[in-house]
């Protein structure tokens, strides 16, 4: 509900961000949700719940996550490495890298300590020298039941109010607001409709992608077997024969 909540809204996005950086000062410039990164070849692409980039150019990837699963370690960093794959053009140097936050607003408590925030950069494992990469990796844990720690009360607060369907039942009154313009108006319950057929589509559009691609890499190492030829291949797999040849590294005849 909450990823349907953000969509389009600019000024809320940065309220949210504010509260998880501790940055009452930052500015978004530009955001988009469910932003498409592509890979080039044969790598996996993304579909980003909530990509920012505030005035001094960080880069901001907000991911919404209820199955744990889905905000591992591991994808943190591969969502940081497609986000600087796209970022750098083939003319700059790494340098020219933006910082990036990878933000995971977690349903459970996936470090399982606890604790309501967690920010992880990089360091030296025996001493705890940092190494500035310009990275950082976020986990917002909304199961948080502990003591509020003075300072935290609006991030403690925003943590309850992702998992709070109800929004007379929320805390901050800005996603308050932007809830009760979507569950309670007629133009906010069209919104809603029109923006979750919209996530329904991309869902639908990502697996066949995805799909796609696995079929893609099957049929190339069938090939490298050398017991079956790309027409055979192509036509078992649905696959344009030219497209297989080029995956395959044959040269265009």
């Amino acid at each position: 509900m909450m990823r349907v909540a953000l969509q389009d809204q600019i000024e809320l996005v940065q309220y949210i961000l504010r509260i998880i950086m501790r940055m009452p000062d930052l500015t978004v410039t530009r955001m988009e949700t469910q932003k498409d990164l592509l890979q080039p070849g044969q790598g996996r692409s993304l579909t980003l719940d909530v990509w920012a980039v505030d005035s001094d150019d960080t880069q901001y990837n907000i991911e919404i996550q209820r199955d744990s699963s889905g905000a591992a370690g591991s994808r943190a960093r591969y969502h940081g490495a497609v986000i600087d794959t796209a970022a750098l053009r083939a003319n700059q140097k790494m340098t020219q890298l933006p910082q990036t936050r990878i933000i995971f607003i977690t349903e459970n408590d996936c470090i399982g300590d606890g604790k309501l925030l967690h920010r992880f950069a990089m360091r030296d494992i025996h001493d705890g020298t940092p190494l500035d990469t310009g990275q950082e990796i976020l986990y917002l844990n909304t199961s948080f039941k502990g003591d509020v720690q003075a300072g935290d009360e609006e991030l403690a607060a925003l943590a309850h109010d992702f998992r709070c369907a109800d929004p007379e039942k929320m805390q901050l009154e800005p996603l308050a607001d932007r809830m009760r313009f979507l569950k309670n108006t007629e133009k906010g319950r069209t919104e809603m409709s029109s923006i979750i057929e919209q996530y329904a589509m991309q869902a639908v559009d990502a697996e066949r992608e995805e799909t796609e691609k696995r079929d893609l890499d099957r049929a190339c190492k069938l090939f490298a077997t050398g017991k079956h030829d790309i027409s055979e291949l192509a036509e078992l797999f649905s696959i344009d024969p030219a497209v297989l040849s080029e995956a395959c590294g044959l040269q265009p005849a």
